[in-house]
């Protein structure tokens, strides 16, 4: 469970109880009720439709509650959930002190989307919203957290980075493992170098067995570099590319 292997069930019972648990909910305030009912619906429940927006409210209250635990904002971990759940609880929004709740999430959606409550949203409409809510009120939750969203099914390093560090180190990353990719372009010719000469070795007809044998050894290498070969090609191009 959340990336943790269990063998005690004890163990696992008690995880999974102090999760933050977010369903489906009914016979809540009205959503985006500042708007007409004709033009957004008269929604009051999230029956059959919520389960996007409820799963990243129980995604962001672990990193919440992951984030704090050390954190000296709550007096303890009683007062941890508590804090947090008063941050999702529906009925209210974000300027009503509650900026993760879901008449907070639909607003913003239907704001920059003009995707209306009831329809099945797609992950990413969600997070970017749920980004967009956070760095409005993370100074009322939050300070020192960022939310990166990625909608290409590829995590981009640099942009964690920028997010997380107050002074990138991303050039400090690329040049150790410039480092590492310069040395693997070198032990790449040197292979390189070998297999030449290996072909070299066979095309010549002429040569007896034992002469192969003799040309083959003057190139002798790892066999394991014919694997590096192609990966630090690729990283190469990679580097030159970025």
């Amino acid at each position: 469970m959340l990336g943790q292997k269990y063998t005690v069930a004890e163990k696992f019972e008690k995880d999974f109880e102090s999760l933050i648990w977010c369903s489906y909910r009914k016979n809540f305030p009205r959503l985006i009720g500042k708007l007409p009912a004709e033009e957004v619906g008269a929604f009051t429940n999230d029956t059959s439709w919520g389960c996007m927006i409820r799963a990243t409210q129980m995604m962001f209250c672990e990193v919440l509650k992951r984030k704090l635990t050390n954190a000296k904002k709550f007096e303890s971990g009683y007062h941890l959930l508590k804090g947090i759940i008063s941050w999702i609880v529906d009925g209210e929004n974000a300027e009503s002190g509650v900026p993760y709740s879901i008449q907070t999430i639909c607003e913003e959606v239907y704001t920059h989307s003009k995707i209306k409550p009831g329809s099945w949203f797609k992950a990413a409409e969600i997070m970017l919203s749920l980004q967009r809510i956070h760095r409005a009120n993370h100074t009322k939750t939050v300070e020192n957290l960022d939310i990166a969203v990625f909608l290409e099914g590829t995590i981009y390093l640099d942009q964690i980075l920028n997010l997380a560090c107050a002074e990138s180190t991303y050039e400090d990353f690329i040049d150790v493992s410039a480092e590492e990719a310069e040395l693997g372009i070198k032990e790449h010719e040197e292979t390189k170098a070998q297999t030449l000469g290996d072909k070299k070795c066979r095309s010549k007809t002429n040569l007896s067995e034992g002469s192969f044998e003799d040309c083959a050894k003057s190139h002798k290498k790892k066999l394991e570099f014919n694997f590096v070969d192609v990966s630090f090609e690729e990283n190469s191009k990679d580097f030159e590319d970025s």
